[in-house]
């Protein structure tokens, strides 16, 4: 069967908001993470790595040929250019919303990717 575009947008956010994930150890993630997504006509395909890679360019925008700071430098380097008595409660203070920060996983690996 043949999507239009609109179909096909739908069907991609689905998959990413059903099956995709941060990793917290993207390097340490197990190969063996596929899962079944049904497509809208009961066909079923397997998304296999990409579950947790695709997210990963949120991180490391160089994986996908971006030069460019990823999530956490850019929050590192936001605070630090706020005055020094202020850091303090802004690194107690981080929200995210929306968009990919919607990805199961992608608090806690920002979180583990600040401290570390």
């Amino acid at each position: 069967q043949s999507y239009s575009d609109i179909q096909l947008h739908r069907i991609s956010r689905d998959i990413k908001e059903q099956v995709g994930y941060v990793a917290l150890h993207p390097r340490e993630e197990s190969k063996e993470c596929e899962r079944d997504f049904e497509l809208p006509d009961g066909q079923s395909i397997t998304v296999k790595e990409s579950r947790f890679q695709v997210p990963e360019c949120l991180f490391d925008p160089s994986r996908v040929g971006i030069s460019g700071e990823g999530v956490v430098d850019l929050l590192c380097n936001a605070v630090q250019a706020c005055g020094i008595d202020m850091r303090g409660e802004l690194w107690k203070n981080i929200v995210i919303a929306g968009g990919s920060t919607l990805f199961a996983g992608f608090p806690e690996r920002l979180a583990h990717d600040v401290k570390a």
